[in-house]
């Protein structure tokens, strides 16, 4: 009895033993990020429908990225939005790709054109700033939220509210 006893507890870890030792193997799936390599992805919510600008043929709304700020030339991505409404919510996806490992400010505007240097660009939204009062000093403090993209890989839930009515815009450029 003794004996059953002991090659029944050795055969269980034997068995536990090369069980272990494949499962550590590299030949099975690699991990993979849901995200794309050099990319950031999110989800801006609106806080307004009032004043949403349905007709492109005079503007766009997009999202950029930044790798300086405040911008002192264009983004170093962009990417256009497409705007549903689910309920009485607004929400736009993004994904700004071909970006290289860094920090970067991400914004929501609305783009007069054509485009006139000062008077064409509704910033309407930053990343890491809240749509209260306080948007008009979050977005121009150096302290502003970055979305950071560390050894190429894509990151994702850059999430942030915005508003849709250029009247409420935090500034025009």
């Amino acid at each position: 009895m003794k004996k059953n006893l002991m090659n029944i507890l050795f055969a269980f870890v034997v068995i536990s033993l090369l069980t272990l030792a494949y499962s550590c193997s590299n030949n099975d799936n690699p991990v993979t990020s849901a995200w794309d390599n050099n990319s950031i992805n999110g989800t801006i919510t609106f806080v307004d429908s009032n004043g949403y600008i349905t007709d492109t043929t005079g503007g766009y709304y997009n999202v950029d990225a930044f790798g300086t700020w405040p911008p002192n030339a264009g983004p170093s991505a962009y990417s256009l939005v497409n705007i549903k409404k689910t309920g009485n919510v607004y929400t736009a996806s993004y994904k700004l790709s071909n970006l290289a490992s860094g920090s970067y400010v991400i914004t929501f505007a609305w783009n007069k054109v054509p485009y006139v240097p000062g008077n064409s660009t509704y910033l309407l939204g930053v990343y890491g700033c809240s749509t209260d009062s306080t948007r008009y000093t979050c977005w121009s403090s150096p302290n502003v939220s970055k979305a950071v993209i560390t050894d190429s890989k894509g990151i994702g839930n850059i999430n942030f509210s915005s508003y849709l009515d250029t009247a409420k815009k935090i500034v025009k450029f």
